[in-house]
């Protein structure tokens, strides 16, 4: 917690895993005394995973161009989403949420005009 809102030495607006928290270390930071052994997942699991993000890509594709036929309003639409995340990300990840500094959002401001 004492990391959220402290600008990292990172170009980017999230803190990268090298410098993530790890348990058992002295400092809270991977070093070279910590080997983190990658997590193996079986290929079931991997072929789950791609089928189920496929399932829910369509599904989700398949419900905005019903929602757009019915509203005949795209941007309202787009609006709304936009409008409806915006307002649940914060209430329900608001710990892990880390927007930076107002630089960092100034600086990547114009990737969201894009």
């Amino acid at each position: 917690a004492a990391l959220i809102g402290k600008r990292q030495n990172s170009p980017l607006p999230f803190r990268s895993p090298a410098k993530m928290p790890h348990a058992g270390t002295k400092t809270g930071y991977a070093n070279s005394a910590t080997k983190v052994e990658p997590t193996q997942y079986s290929e079931m699991d991997v072929a789950m995973s791609v089928v189920m993000f496929m399932a829910a890509s369509a599904g989700m594709s398949i419900a905005n161009k019903m929602a757009v036929d019915a509203l005949d309003m795209p941007l309202l639409l787009v609006g709304l989403q936009c409008a409806f995340t915006a307002a649940i990300v914060p209430l329900v990840a608001y710990k892990t949420v880390n927007l930076g500094s107002w630089s960092d959002k100034l600086r990547w401001l114009p990737v969201s005009l894009l």
